[in-house]
């Protein structure tokens, strides 16, 4: 028997537990419990993963972006048809778009082609309009001024259906004091002293009337060559504009030099 045992106090020593050594296995509880709780976290995530997508995918379903390109489900037997968006696929290849709108605008809402209708003018004849005459004023000489030579002509506005909407609008805003109270527009012409002439010739003052309003009435593109252009007429409209205003102000110098030499 040891030394330790034969001990008076070996039995009021207390027991000591052996350490656990590093290649002492753990129990299966644990390595469940572990397994388990892993499971649980990876299937979280993965509902976290799809609630997400799933929320994204709805919130871009309505957006008006969207709507403009998504392809409709055909309501017949067979494939679905695909349809494209002409706005927005100009808008990517770097293409003018229609007038007035960007490419998120155009994408938004359908396009509205312009109407040709709404700003047509034909050649005008004289079954279109109604003319009287009158003696032509100024002075006299060569029977001018008696003589009824002189052309009042009148084309009413509301008796051709051919003619614009746009058009007419127009014509009320820039001619309207033309425009008499029964809706006709009034030209007159003295410029020959033949009647036909004349008529001619105030055919041709209404059918510029006319062929103006349709021009400024007509919404345009604009191009870069185009605003190039429009820049460049302003430029040379500026310069003569000066030119004639320094010609203006030497022959005012001129007429005050002349008044001090003559006295």
């Amino acid at each position: 028997m040891s030394a330790a045992r034969t001990s008076p106090y070996y039995h009021t020593l207390p027991l000591q537990p052996h350490p656990p050594t590093a290649g002492t296995p753990k129990p299966a509880c644990h390595v469940v419990a572990l397994a388990c709780a892993t499971t649980f976290v990876l299937a979280l995530l993965a509902l976290l993963a799809a609630t997400a997508l799933d929320s994204s995918a709805s919130l871009w379903r309505s957006t008006p972006l969207f709507r403009a390109v998504e392809p409709p489900v055909a309501h017949t037997l067979g494939a679905p048809r695909p349809l494209t968006s002409a706005p927005l696929d100009a808008a990517l290849r770097g293409q003018p778009l229609k007038v007035g709108s960007t490419a998120l605008s155009a994408a938004r809402e359908p396009v509205r082609e312009i109407d040709p209708s709404l700003y047509f003018v034909k050649r005008l004849t004289k079954d279109d309009v109604e003319y009287s005459f009158a003696r032509s004023g100024g002075a006299g000489g060569q029977n001018v001024n008696k003589v009824n030579t002189k052309v009042d002509m009148r084309f009413k506005l509301n008796a051709h259906s051919w003619l614009g909407a746009e058009v007419k609008k127009e014509l009320y805003r820039s001619e309207g004091g033309r425009i008499n109270a029964a809706g006709e527009l009034q030209v007159q012409s003295t410029a020959e002293r033949s009647q036909l002439k004349n008529i001619d010739d105030a055919l041709r003052k209404l059918q510029d009337i006319l062929d103006g309003a349709a021009e400024r009435a007509r919404p345009t593109i604009a191009t870069a060559a185009g605003q190039a252009k429009i820049k460049k007429q302003k430029k040379k409209a500026n310069e003569r504009r000066l030119d004639q205003k320094k010609r203006q102000g030497k022959k005012k110098s001129d007429r005050r030099e002349g008044r001090r030499g003559g006295y």
